[in-house]
C-alpha cells in the first residue's frame, strides 16, 4: 500500500536515498523512520498515550502534562509541545447502536492483531486508508470468507504523471 511521495515528504538534515521510489510502501518507510530517528538521536516513545489534557502554567513557562508509557504514569513539563499524530491518534471506537449485541468481534486497527483468527469468516473493514487496504490484504490472504471494505465517501485516483507536488 502506498503511503507518502518523496515530493510532498520532507524530513530535516537527511534526504531520502537517490534510489527511493516515488512512491513508497508503508514498510519501507517505517523502516526509514526508524534509521532516521537512530542516525538523528531522536528519542521514540511507542504505546504512550496522554492521560490527560496538557496544562500550561504561564508562570513557569511549561506544560504540565502525564503520559502513559508502556503502563507507567511519567510526569512530564516541557516548554514545547507538538501534535503529530495525525488522524492515527488514541483510537476511537465509535458506538453502534447494537454493537452490545453482536456476536462477532468488533475492533479498532490498533487492535488488529493478523487476519488468522477471521479464516473462513465474513468481514466487514470500515475505512479505505493504508491501514484498512493492508487489513483487507491480510483477510484475504488468511482465508477469509468474505471481506467487504466500506467507505464514507469517493476516492480521487490520480496517475502520477498528472500529479503536481506544488498543489500540495
Amino acid at each position: 500500500m502506498l503511503l507518502t511521495t518523496i515530493d510532498v515528504t520532507v524530513v530535516l538534515y537527511q534526504p531520502y536515498p537517490t534510489n527511493a521510489p516515488k512512491f513508497f510502501p508503508k514498510d519501507w518507510f517505517a523502516s526509514w523512520l526508524e534509521q532516521y530517528a537512530k542516525v538523528q538521536g531522536l528519542v521514540v516513545w511507542t504505546d504512550s498515550f496522554l492521560e490527560r489534557s496538557p496544562t500550561y502554567n504561564v508562570a513557569t513557562g511549561k506544560w504540565d502534562l502525564v503520559v502513559i508509557r508502556k503502563g507507567e504514569h511519567v510526569q512530564l513539563r516541557p516548554s514545547h509541545i507538538v501534535i503529530a499524530t495525525s488522524i492515527h491518534g488514541k483510537p476511537n471506537l465509535p458506538l453502534v447502536p447494537g454493537s452490545d449485541d453482536f456476536q462477532g468481534k468488533f475492533l479498532h486497527s490498533s487492535s488488529y492483531k493478523g487476519g488468522r483468527g477471521f479464516s473462513s469468516k465474513r468481514v466487514l473493514v470500515v475505512g479505505t486508508g493504508n491501514t484498512a487496504a493492508d487489513i483487507c490484504q491480510d483477510l484475504v490472504s488468511q482465508g477469509a470468507k468474505e471481506v467487504i471494505m466500506l467507505q464514507r465517501s469517493p476516492s480521487a485516483v490520480v496517475s502520477d504523471k498528472y500529479y503536481d507536488s506544488r498543489i500540495s
